[in-house]
């Protein structure tokens, strides 16, 4: 492969912003403005994206592999751990994006990486940058809040208004503290929809760059492109009683920054003053909230273990009875099975055992696989066992289990679902009486309640499983 030449002083712009932000419309224009967007880009998606994303996918799995690297994802509301650059991890990634950019910029007099991690990920692009001899500008865009929440959260890619708030203050103020030692500029996408041709013209001003001249076809295509159909998401600002509009006050101060001065040299010294304020309340916050993501997490990790490995036992799984004797030997042990259908509905077990069984012990093991059931009775020789749980010695899962008036409730994600209970003070004389017949009255979760128990229960084990530390780490 012949070796390209690199452009001595290429124009090279960052476009950085929240995740349905309008990074993908700003740096679609700069595309039809000239400027290379790479040979692998990511590809439009209907009813997502339907004209692009605009974004290089190697750029994009590189900021993922960091992500990963550091325990974090797009819609993370903290900032990157601290001691993040002097991380392997760091170097690695400012490895792979040097090589990037000369494999696929090389030759560019133009080019515009976009991608809304570039909020947290800069510091990794300005050390290649300083490593190849660039100066690169950055190019910043804001949206209406409460159109980046509807947006994310009619994707499903955000749970909560509130979590898409802080996602938004935290993109927004670290990609202003990363990028102070460029030139930048910054857009409203309001104003880029509405009026381009006079954003387009400010820009080149404020980032020192000549547009070509712009031909009757090529703005009509920019009309095209920009087209305020494709805006499915626009707050009107007159809802003045909407809970979902009461923004909280930080949320409206940066957005009242970024509508009454993107235009503005004072802006950037603005948004720094709250993100000053942001950090101020972050030292508070930011320790429970790390917690309470590694728990969010954990949730719902376990969510999506079950919905992949949890299914039902077959119709004829073995339901088995282990009594430990009152014999020579705690260890020894009388097992009885039978094949049942562990289906959703009620059902009654009944073992009759043969003559002269007389137990300390009594485990029940439901089926081979992971479920959650109710038990609802347990009767020696017709007498049930009052106080049910009272007698459980142990079982699944390892937690203290669930109980309500309908019973008690045994889950199990890893294997089948069992309990062990005492009988020893349950026979009226241990010595001599035997157990003839044993009966478990028990119902299946079904559906959504399963899934929740199942959810519980593995939450539950990976809290368990979890080092302890008295000394934790932010």
């Amino acid at each position: 492969m012949q070796e390209q030449t690199r452009t001595s002083d290429p124009t090279v712009i960052l476009v950085v912003g929240m995740h349905r932000g309008g990074t993908s419309a700003l740096a679609g224009v700069l595309h039809l403005l000239g400027f290379d967007c790479g040979p692998s880009l990511m590809p439009a998606v209907e009813g997502v994206n339907s004209k692009g994303f605009w974004e290089h996918l190697e750029v994009f799995r590189i900021h993922e592999r960091l992500f990963a690297a550091f325990g974090r994802s797009i819609f993370d509301p903290r900032e990157m751990p601290t001691g993040w650059r002097e991380h392997p991890e760091f170097q690695i990634a400012v490895n792979d994006v040097r090589a990037l950019i000369e494999r696929d910029f090389a030759s560019a007099s133009r080019w515009v990486v976009k991608d809304p991690r570039l909020c947290k990920f800069a510091p990794v692009w300005f050390e290649a940058f300083a490593a190849l001899g660039i100066r690169p500008r950055v190019l910043m865009i804001a949206r209406h809040p409460v159109e980046i929440a509807r947006s994310s959260r009619a994707l499903g890619w955000c749970d909560s208004t509130a979590r898409a708030h802080l996602c938004w203050l935290q993109y927004m103020f670290e990609a202003e503290r990363t990028t102070r030692q460029a030139l930048r500029a910054c857009v409203n996408y309001a104003d880029l929809i509405g009026d381009w041709r006079s954003e387009v013209e400010r820009i080149g001003k404020d980032l020192s760059i000549e547009w070509p001249v712009i031909e009757d076809e090529q703005a009509a295509e920019l009309d095209r492109f920009l087209d305020t159909r494709e805006r499915h998401h626009v707050e009107s600002g007159n809802a003045v009683a909407d809970a979902e509009h009461a923004l909280p006050p930080l949320v409206a101060a940066l957005h009242d920054v970024f509508s009454e001065s993107a235009r503005s040299r004072e802006l950037w010294e603005k948004v720094a003053a709250l993100g000053d304020i942001y950090r101020f309340g972050e030292g508070v916050f930011g320790p429970c909230l790390d917690q309470d993501i590694i728990d969010l997490t954990l949730t719902r990790l376990a969510m999506e273990q079950q919905r992949a490995n949890i299914t039902h036992p077959t119709p004829t799984d073995a339901v088995t009875l282990h009594c430990r004797l009152i014999e020579e030997s705690c260890r020894d042990e009388a097992t009885f099975a039978q094949q049942c259908d562990l289906g959703e509905g009620k059902m009654t077990l009944r073992w009759i055992l043969p003559s002269g069984i007389r137990p300390q012990f009594m485990r029940l093991d439901l089926g081979a696989r992971p479920g959650a059931f109710v038990v609802h009775a347990i009767r020696l020789d017709g007498t049930a066992i009052e106080a049910l749980a009272s007698h459980i010695v142990a079982g699944s899962p390892a937690r203290p289990m669930e109980r309500d008036d309908t019973g008690l409730r045994i889950a199990s994600t890893r294997e089948n679902p069992w309990l062990e209970i005492d009988v020893r003070g349950l026979l009226a004389h241990a010595e001599t009486s035997s157990v003839e017949c044993v009966e478990v009255e028990l119902e299946r979760e079904s559906g959504a309640a399963e899934l929740a128990a199942l959810i519980t229960c593995a939450v539950g084990e990976a809290l368990d499983a979890r080092p302890s530390s008295t000394n934790p780490t932010h």
